[in-house]
């Protein structure tokens, strides 16, 4: 038994849902897990009448129903050690070996590519001054391993504390505070982006197999809001978009272009072809 919290479980998996959408999005996500893992899946979430195969342990919270909730929600993690998954994310491949991160880091996360919510804090809290902007981004929480000691504890509550006291209404930009706040107790280790991959939508290169994808892929004719695409069609895009797994571009509606179709290896063929060869590189000048 753990002093900290009475983490008895060694590793696991945790979603945090409140409300029927985010339920669904549980069981799509959770589905897609259960293939690639035997570590057990825990739910944090106030719906005592939830029912689902792929949850092997549900733990229930009255709390807010904001991103507070899930900052709360993470922190009850039965596990001493966790990968705590959004519900909007999609397994696509093994990712226990996530775990093994945690020999040597407190926890590990993805860097946010837009480096910081600006539109959230702009309009939840406009006098907020970004400290280390051009240096320090948010990291992507939607995909959080971590380990429970006394570092990971401290930093939680900060974060929980911080939510609250800034009012950005998302929790990326109070996380970052809390990290800097514990930059010198807490080690995080970036995570690579296919491990929370979000670009579908808007034009993402990627490098290596595609393991996570964290995005509501689903469109309605109604509303610009995106929705969750049922299992078997989230499934069909994972597949799609994991066939070629060198580095390439997705473009939304379109598809996956390789990178041996960019103009410049397209020209470096031509090139090839007329019986243009490689020089050394100490014979090469302008």
């Amino acid at each position: 038994m753990d002093l900290l919290g009475n983490k008895d479980k060694k590793c696991g998996y945790l979603y945090v849902a409140m409300g029927k959408r985010y339920l669904q999005e549980v069981e799509i996500s959770a589905r897609s897990l259960k293939r690639f893992t035997t570590y057990p899946v825990c739910l944090v979430t106030d719906d005592t009448d939830f029912k689902c195969r792929y949850i092997d342990l549900i733990i229930y919270s009255q709390t807010e129903t904001d991103f507070a909730a899930k900052i709360i929600g993470i922190k009850k993690t039965p596990f001493r050690e966790t990968i705590f998954l959004d519900s909007d994310t999609f397994i696509c491949s093994s990712i226990d070996h996530l775990f093994d991160v945690l020999e040597l880091f407190d926890m590990a996360l993805s860097v946010e590519n837009f480096m910081h919510s600006y539109g959230y804090i702009q309009h939840y809290n406009p006098g907020f001054k970004i400290k280390y902007e051009k240096t320090i981004p948010e990291y992507n929480t939607g995909v959080i391993v971590y380990r429970w000691n006394r570092s990971v504890q401290k930093l939680m509550e900060d974060w929980i504390s911080l939510h609250k006291e800034l009012k950005f209404k998302v929790d990326m930009p109070s996380f970052r505070e809390a990290l800097i706040k514990n930059a010198d107790g807490v080690k995080i280790s970036p995570l690579p982006f296919e491990y929370n991959y979000h670009g579908t939508h808007s034009f993402g290169f990627v490098y290596n197999e595609i393991r996570v994808i964290h995005e509501r892929l689903g469109e309605k004719r109604n509303t610009l809001t995106t929705v969750m695409l049922p299992f078997e069609k989230m499934d069909r895009i994972a597949k799609r978009i994991n066939k070629i797994t060198c580095k390439r571009l997705i473009i939304p509606y379109i598809g996956v272009i390789p990178y041996s179709y960019s103009p410049y290896n397209i020209r470096k063929k031509i090139k090839r072809f007329f019986g243009v060869r490689y020089t050394k590189k100490s014979e090469t000048f302008y």
